[in-house]
């Protein structure tokens, strides 16, 4: 899985299989577009982390 170039943070529940499916249809294209919307849900929830 993608998800293990950042091993550094679990994933949020919420957005985990949205983002696995778009990442795997997608392709690499999409994993920084991923990435940035991973830091901005855990911005808007800190208390998910």
């Amino acid at each position: 899985r993608r998800w293990d170039k950042w091993p550094d943070e679990p994933l949020h529940v919420s957005v985990a299989g949205s983002l696995h499916t778009r990442l795997e249809r997608e392709g690499p294209r999409s994993a920084n577009a991923a990435r940035l919307a991973r830091l901005r849900a855990r911005l808007r929830h800190p208390d998910r982390t």
